[in-house]
This record gives structure tokens, sequence and C-alpha cells, in this order.
């Protein structure tokens, strides 16, 4: 989805990204005379597993297949294997959202995996039970703690699926003010939001119900968030990654 963008906005990209995606954004961005400022919001911290999570991840050879939603979920699995000694379960199958998903499960070994088509969890759900998942299936669902149950419940009429929580999403320790300031000054062109806890954490410096935003969103599902909570003007990504915001960005502005 694209909109015009309005008279004498400055032609300026604020970002609340995490660091990494912000500045690939940035790079893409470096050549196009458009300003850009990072303003991260949430920051990932691998969890602390509980009885629950550490029984599963010592039986990993009873699931048939495993799922991955985000980047995020892959390091953080990992990780936790790393530190219980446990070897990466090479020989599962598994089933991911997003390219940087897939990259970093290749990193850690894994040898079959099965990339979403589709854009959004909908689709993604579609294209599991429609195209992957063999019916009665054993599937570990990875994801952080403040993802939706959508998934779990779309994926649970075909298949027995265990979640286990890996992450949690936290805000950042500490926020440029002064970048805060510029967006309740209007000083800026566009946001960009790459998740529905990024703008969670920001609304807490920005009343989103006392000033209109312009918000360029990675996704439906960010979309959808930012519109249950906020009336804003709002642009969403054809697709999820760094190459479709570049895109909106650049129609926005010229």
């Amino acid at each position: 989805m694209t909109t015009a963008r309005k008279n004498n906005v400055p032609r300026l990209v604020i970002s609340t990204q995490p660091v990494e995606q912000a500045e690939k954004l940035k790079s893409v961005l470096s050549e196009s005379g458009i300003d850009f400022l990072s303003l991260p919001m949430i920051r990932t911290e691998t969890a602390e597993p509980d009885e629950d999570v550490l029984s599963v991840l010592k039986n990993l050879s009873g699931f048939d297949r495993m799922i991955f939603t985000s980047k995020n979920g892959v390091v953080a699995f990992a990780s936790l294997l790393v530190k219980l000694q446990i070897s990466f379960p090479e020989a599962i199958p598994v089933a991911v959202i997003g390219k940087g998903t897939a990259a970093e499960l290749q990193q850690s070994g894994s040898k079959n995996i099965e990339l979403n088509p589709g854009n959004t969890s909908a689709d993604f759900a579609v294209f599991l039970n429609q195209s992957v998942l063999k019916s009665g299936e054993n599937v570990l669902l990875v994801q952080g703690s403040m993802a939706p149950d959508f998934l779990e419940k779309e994926l649970s009429q075909k298949a027995t699926v265990t979640r286990i929580n890996v992450y949690h999403t936290l805000p950042v320790e500490e926020t440029d003010l002064s970048t805060i300031e510029k967006i309740k000054e209007d000083q800026y062109g566009l946001l960009v939001f790459s998740s529905p806890s990024a703008f969670t954490f920001f609304s807490h410096y920005v009343d989103p119900h006392t000033q209109k935003l312009r918000i360029l969103s990675i996704g439906s599902t960010t979309t959808a968030a930012i519109k249950k909570t906020a009336d804003v003007e709002i642009i969403t990504a054809e697709k999820p990654d760094t190459k479709s915001l570049k895109k909106e960005i650049i129609h926005y502005f010229n």
C-alpha cells in the first residue's frame, strides 16, 4: 500500500526497529537523499527455561518437525542448546517465516528447511496445513513470549503442537529523547515499525491518541495491532523485508 507524501513533511525517516534491522534500512537509503535516525524500541533476551521447556529441549528427537517464526527464536533456541550442551537437531525438518530466519538456521546446521512463500502468519498457517504438515505430526513451535497464539491454534487442527517460548521482548534500557522530541514536534516524515511490541513501547513516550502519526509498517500483523490502539496514517509494506520498506519510503518522499 502506498500513499502520497504530505506537503512540507521533512525528508526524515525514524526507524524504531532493532539496531541491526535499522542499519540495513539506513544502508539501502544511503544514496536516496533521505535523512535517517534510529530509535530502537525493543531488545530481546533469551528466556530462562522452566522444567517444561527443559524437558522439551532434552527430548527433541520426539518431534517430527520444528517451526520458527523469527530469527530471534532461532538465536535463542540455539543459545539454550549450547548452554545445556545439547546438539542442534539437524535431521529434523524445519519450517520458517522469512529468509533471515532460514539463513540463521542454516548457520546452526539445519539442512531440511521449508520457507514460507507468503508474507503473513495467516499465509504461513495455510502453507503449513495444506502443503507441509502431515496429519497427527508431533510439531515443536518455537516463539517469543509476546507472540500471539494464532499459529498454535491454527496448526493444532492438523498436528499435535507443543509451543515453547525461548526469548522475551523487552523495552530498550535507554531512549534518545531528542529524537522523541522531533516526533512530538512533527519534525519527521515517516516512522518505521517492524513489530507490535515496538509500537507498544513507543506509546509510552508519544501518545498516539493525541498526536496523528505517519507510520510505515513492515506487515499486516504489525499494521493490525497499531490500528487497534491508534488512529494513524499508515502504509503497509508489500513484503516484510528491507527491500519493500525502501520501496515504500522512496515512493512516499518522491
